[in-house]
């Protein structure tokens, strides 16, 4: 009996952290699309919301159809409620085939990524609220 007492206040610590739901701040579930030039962006890369006034940021892949769902504490449950900065992070290009017209198009003028600092794009999430939004990517 006393054996079985040990195993259950050493699991009990593990069992507690199963069951402590989002980890943090509310969220809401956050989906996407990313467009280049009016076009779904189809080369892979990520999406980055970070909360305006600090916390966990919520990052999301983009598929090869141009969608997202944001993460931030488990799978698919979105981003902390309130304004966010949004960020692009695009896949290097890795296709030997892959015309340079083509690569230069697949990032944001002169950079792999657009830094936290510098995006112009806030989104708002909300409790209750669709929270879809779409980040329109530009080529030169």
């Amino acid at each position: 009996m006393i054996r079985g007492k040990k195993i259950y206040w050493m699991l009990l610590p593990l069992l507690l952290l199963g069951c402590g739901g989002s980890g943090g701040k509310e969220t809401a579930e956050v989906r996407g699309t990313v467009t280049l030039d009016g076009m779904p962006y189809t080369q892979g890369g990520t999406i980055t919301f970070r909360p305006e006034g600090g916390g966990k940021m919520a990052t999301g892949y983009i598929e090869s159809d141009g969608t997202y769902a944001l993460t931030t504490y488990s799978a698919g449950d979105g981003a902390v409620l309130g304004r966010h900065q949004v960020m692009f992070l695009a896949l290097p290009s890795q296709g030997e085939d892959e015309s340079a017209e083509v690569a230069q198009a697949s990032r944001p003028p002169n950079r792999k990524s657009v830094r936290l600092s510098e995006s112009p794009l806030i989104c708002e999430v909300q409790a209750d609220a669709e929270n879809e939004f779409l980040v329109e990517l530009k080529s030169q």
